[in-house]
């Protein structure tokens, strides 16, 4: 079954590769800090960067894209199958966000 894409929630990172361990730390600025335990090589970073998210989320990984930034640490995230207000609140009761 494919996923829903007029459904989705889009999401500002920044990618924080080769940390000693992967997880969602907060916000950096206007965007939600994401370290990464894999080296930002051939895509790893990128792969474990979706894994991570797609756990904080309670999504499948083929429900989350990398829109923007692939190559950079600033990237642009597209979370399918979650609308916008329903991924603030995932990241609200996972995490103490403070703009």
């Amino acid at each position: 079954m494919g996923r829903e894409e007029s459904i989705f929630f889009e999401l500002k990172i920044r990618v924080q590769p080769g940390a000693s361990k992967s997880e969602i730390v907060g916000m950096q600025e206007d965007r939600l800090k994401v370290r990464i335990k894999a080296p930002p090589v051939e895509g790893k970073a990128n792969e474990e960067c979706v894994v991570t998210l797609a756990k904080a989320f309670g999504l499948r990984k083929r429900d989350i894209e990398i829109v923007s930034g692939d190559k950079g640490r600033d990237k642009t995230i597209k979370l399918y199958g979650l609308e916008k207000g329903e991924g603030m609140r995932i990241l609200s009761s996972l995490y103490s966000l403070k703009e």
